[in-house]
């Protein structure tokens, strides 16, 4: 005969093994949530903006917007997923001459957007999250900003360019 105490203490290991190694699904799903460079998925909609000549002067003009569907939009996946995390600027908010690329996910329900701004080999990506404020991090990827600037081109003619001015 089994004493009673082994049935609560027997219990109590189980769910103490469960929250010391939790399945991977779940430390996924929690560590997503705190991610700063999300992973995208097929799921998500992606929509690219391509800004041209931005200063601090002049106001935005929006060349050209689409969602990405498709190749391009595995293409564009594959090459964030892909991309580097080098670090997150302190200072906040960057210096956003010239081109910017602006990209809206929508992911389970949450819209959030990011400005990319090229540099040499690196990407500062500003990302705007909602009720948070701005957070600006570097990645490398000259896969990613070979991309975006092959995706604005393409999505670009000079006829768009000066009927947006």
């Amino acid at each position: 005969m089994l004493p009673t105490w082994y049935i609560p203490v027997f219990i109590a290991l189980v769910l103490l093994s469960f929250f010391m190694t939790p399945p991977t699904f779940i430390v996924k799903r929690v560590m997503s949530r705190f991610q700063l460079h999300p992973t995208l998925t097929d799921k998500d909609t992606i929509f690219m903006t391509h800004e041209a000549g931005f200063s601090h002067d002049s106001e935005v003009r929006t060349v050209h917007e689409a969602e990405l569907t498709g190749k391009d939009k595995e293409d564009f996946i594959r090459h964030w997923n892909a991309a580097k995390f080098l670090y997150q600027h302190k200072q906040g908010y960057l210096d956003r001459e010239g081109r910017t690329y602006t990209v809206r996910v929508s992911q389970r329900g949450i819209d959030q957007r990011f400005v990319l701004i090229p540099r040499d080999l690196n990407i500062d990506v500003i990302k705007h999250q909602p009720r948070k404020g701005k957070v600006a991090y570097q990645v490398y990827s000259p896969e990613l900003l070979e991309l975006a600037m092959e995706l604005a081109n393409r999505g670009s003619s000079p006829a768009q360019a000066e009927s947006s001015m």
